[in-house]
């Protein structure tokens, strides 16, 4: 396909920026669980004063309590990451001095999947919408850079750590 080089080049660079991300929210969490374990830690330290179930109650909790908050730091840091790799492809797509080419090249790609006669509409993001009797076809970048991404390995699909 004549589009594959930019795709190729696109995901190359989302590639490296959601490397970066993931490695950011990693250390992230991994500083908070250190923290936590030193906490957990003081807590043990008490339970040899006090009442060891009482405190191992309470070492549970606050080990559910950390988890927890980990889980939320990698997630909403993972969330962010998306976001601002979604529009730094977004924002490169758009700012490429081949989108009109690329815009023709997806008009043609929508008469071949509909039919010559379907309508296109410009989307403002630098895509293409085309519509015939029954169908749509949704070749608005939003769109296209949000199946990249899904058919990408650059998104982990859950939390290992």
């Amino acid at each position: 396909m004549p589009l594959d080089h930019l795709r190729t080049a696109y995901l190359a660079d989302a590639r490296r920026e959601a490397e970066a991300q993931l490695t950011a929210a990693r250390a992230q969490a991994a500083s908070l669980l250190e923290g936590t374990r030193r906490e957990a830690d003081q807590v043990l330290d008490k339970a040899r004063t006090e009442s060891v179930a009482a405190v191992e109650a309470e070492a549970r909790r606050e080990s559910a309590i950390a988890r927890r908050d980990t889980t939320r730091l990698f997630l909403t840091a993972r969330a962010e990451g998306e976001k601002a790799l979604r529009g730094q492809v977004l924002e490169a797509v758009q700012s490429d001095p081949r989108l009109p080419e690329l815009r023709a090249g997806l008009e043609a790609a929508a008469r071949s999947v509909l039919d010559a006669g379907c309508k296109i509409e410009l989307v403002p993001d630098g895509g293409i919408r085309a519509r015939d009797r029954d169908r749509l076809v949704d070749y608005s970048m939003a769109s296209i850079v949000d199946r990249c991404l899904a058919d990408s390995d650059l998104l982990p699909e859950e939390v290992s750590q």
